[in-house]
């Protein structure tokens, strides 16, 4: 593995065991915060699967990268994570959710890693690039666009970690993130 992309593999993993989010005020001062919905191809991802705490990011997405590389999986380097669970529904330690990279084709996987299929085509995301502190704002945006717009929510939430994360001189972490759900147009 070449220096730049452990380089790149460790940032991402450390962004991750700090919360994915921003709060309600950034979220209406950014203009990335506009809802698209879009479709997009199915695809196969390499995943682990996960039970409990968001806090355990970090060794998912460690777990992800060693063994997708000892099984050359055909991966490509972006990372993201699916939650099953709604965190103000359901207790911590029984949050269902994975983290995955999207592979170039179908590979059969050994334990810890699974081959899953994404098969929802219309997506709405919403885009966000700032501090990452809390995660309710942007999904009240997103919600509320997807309701507002005649649109249901069909399946879980994934979030895309679109670029390298840096930390500020406070320990404070930021860099863009995309998070999107499956939908469908209410009848």
């Amino acid at each position: 593995m070449t220096r730049k992309l452990f380089s790149f593999l460790i940032m991402t993993v450390l962004v991750l065991t700090a919360s994915i989010c921003f709060s309600q005020e950034e979220a209406a001062q950014t203009p990335a915060a506009a809802v698209e919905v879009t479709e997009i191809e199915p695809f196969f991802y390499a995943a682990v699967a996960m039970k409990g705490s968001y806090d355990q990011h970090g060794d998912a997405f460690q777990t992800l990268m060693t063994h997708t590389n000892l099984q050359e999986a055909p991966v490509d380097m972006q990372m993201f994570g699916i939650y099953y669970s709604d965190p103000s529904q359901v207790p911590v330690d029984s949050l269902m959710w994975e983290v995955g990279m999207k592979m170039t084709e179908a590979k059969e996987l050994t334990s810890p890693l699974t081959c899953k299929k994404w098969d929802a085509s219309l997506m709405a995301s919403i885009h966000y690039k700032g501090s990452f502190n809390e995660t309710d704002a942007v999904y009240g945006v997103l919600y509320g666009w997807i309701m507002q717009n005649g649109y249901t929510p069909v399946g879980p939430v994934m979030e895309k970690f679109l670029s390298i994360p840096e930390q500020d001189n406070t320990g404070a972490w930021s860099g863009e993130v995309e998070i999107c759900t499956p939908v469908q147009k209410a009848q």
